[in-house]
């Protein structure tokens, strides 16, 4: 009989605690990011993907769908629970979470992060295809996955002018997982402009 194999590996709550630390140290960081457009334009791009990480891997860990709503015009997302297990609709309590949000939402409002003083803005999210297509939120599946079979990007920037800074947070859809950037979200130059243009 051969011998058992053993693989070490990360739990769902391991992953969970992972992520809310991730959130804490953005949020702690953003207070003492130097107070450029980008550099504020970087964390508060973190603290996205953080959210977006906990909302897959709430989807993971219930086996349900979470989906991230964008609000471009108030600057801010919300998640919720969209899956049809009406007893998941209250979200988790999590200390990175607003205590005055109701109990079914977790609401950021980019404006409100510690630490931004120039306004970083939701400028746009679409969905990358043979063409770009406006989308207005993400939803991740029990697999971890995007709903949606075309990688979602959200366009944030900041500053006026020739001070306008931007980056980009990219969702693979097969996975769920979150880039930051045109190199670690692989998106070309032109699909970039193009985004870019359209935001303005």
């Amino acid at each position: 009989m051969p011998p058992r194999r053993h693989f070490a590996g990360f739990t769902l709550v391991e992953l969970l605690i992972v992520i809310a630390i991730m959130a804490i140290l953005a949020a702690a960081i953003l207070p003492n990011a130097r107070s450029g457009a980008q550099d504020q334009l970087e964390c508060a791009a973190r603290v996205l993907a953080s959210d977006l990480a906990y909302a897959r891997s709430l989807a993971v860990t219930h086996e349900s769908r979470y989906r991230v709503t964008f609000d471009p015009s108030n600057s801010r997302y919300i998640l919720e629970h969209s899956g049809t297990n009406s007893t998941l609709d209250a979200l988790p309590s999590a200390i990175f979470r607003n205590p005055n949000d109701p109990p079914h939402q977790h609401i950021v409002n980019l404006a409100d992060l510690p630490g931004i003083v120039a306004p970083v803005e939701i400028a746009r999210v679409v969905r990358l295809g043979a063409s770009l297509e406006e989308a207005a939120d993400v939803e991740f599946g029990p697999l971890g996955e995007t709903t949606e079979s075309k990688a979602t990007v959200i366009l944030l920037t900041a500053g006026e002018g020739a001070e306008r800074r931007r980056t980009f947070v990219s969702i693979n859809p097969v996975t769920g997982l979150t880039a930051i950037g045109l190199d670690a979200a692989r998106i070309e130059p032109d699909v970039a402009a193009q985004i870019d243009n359209g935001g303005n």
